[in-house]
């Protein structure tokens, strides 16, 4: 088990990738987070229509997928779906991509791709190069790292230097369970609270409530893949209980959270947890 930890003014969290099990390969769902920048790899379980604040990069590893958004219906090999749509994607086996939408990572990503609407197909070429760093034989955080390298660019895109403050005070802030109000990010932008909320949108295209939000619940499934009870790891992410926590994670993920880690977490010899 590898452990990866970097900073970043997006996610801050750095979770252990797990290995698959060779003796259940219809469970070995693979998932790592770095900062900034989350994967998963493996059988999407059966979901309903959700929202999450990443971009989101979704690949079918033995036929084409299809994600349902507002009734309509999207297909092709590989989709690149823009932060805060709604959608479902129809089970099936995937790599899954999802990236923080102010880094760096994800504006090389979108330079690629060309975004007509809120959810499009990825050149075939982009989609193969991206699946063959995931090699079935290797941990996913290993291709993580891989994909990672492959799109640094020679001159990152450049965050302002307010928002890029406010964004790792925040970080910060949701790290070490002290959340920091929008009164206190305000003061530090030096901006009215209502001025204060129309800029973060217009900077980042997130709303800050919803994203706030989004940044406590990777947290809080960074520590329960960690080894930590839904229960510590929803109090640790400042929900109010582990309901809470489930609820929010099914609305951005679709499914629920025990159904992601138990997944994730390796099996013993006799297949118990």
């Amino acid at each position: 088990m590898n452990t990866t930890r970097c900073v970043s003014p997006g996610w801050n969290v750095h979770t252990p990738s797990h290995q698959p099990d060779p003796e259940r390969p219809d469970r070995a769902h693979n998932i790592a987070i770095l900062p900034a920048i989350g994967v998963f790899k493996g059988i999407s379980a059966s979901n309903r229509e959700h929202r999450h604040w990443a971009h989101q990069l979704s690949i079918g590893l033995d036929d084409e997928i299809e994600v349902i958004s507002k009734g309509i219906g999207h297909r092709a090999s590989a989709l690149f779906i823009l932060a805060g749509t709604p959608h479902r994607l129809v089970a099936n086996s995937v790599l899954s991509i999802y990236l923080d939408p102010p880094s760096d990572m994800a504006h090389a990503v979108r330079s690629r791709i060309y975004c007509d609407g809120p959810i499009v197909a990825l050149p075939e070429r982009l989609a193969t190069m991206i699946s063959g760093l995931f090699e079935d034989a290797k941990p996913v955080g290993h291709g993580l790292e891989k994909f990672m390298k492959s799109f640094q660019v020679s001159a990152p895109h450049s965050l302002p230097r307010k928002l890029q403050t406010v964004l790792e005070i925040l970080n910060r802030g949701i790290r070490a369970a002290h959340g920091t109000d929008r009164a206190c990010l305000a003061k530090i932008a030096g901006l009215s609270e209502s001025r204060f909320s129309h800029w973060f949108r217009e900077e980042t295209g997130l709303p800050l409530r919803s994203y706030r939000k989004w940044l406590r619940l990777i947290f809080g499934l960074e520590q329960a893949l960690k080894g930590s009870t839904l229960t510590n790891a929803a109090h640790g992410a400042e929900f109010s209980d582990q309901a809470h926590f489930s609820r929010t994670f099914v609305q951005m993920f679709g499914v629920r959270p025990s159904d992601v880690v138990g997944s994730a977490m390796p099996k013993n010899a006799d297949g118990r947890d």
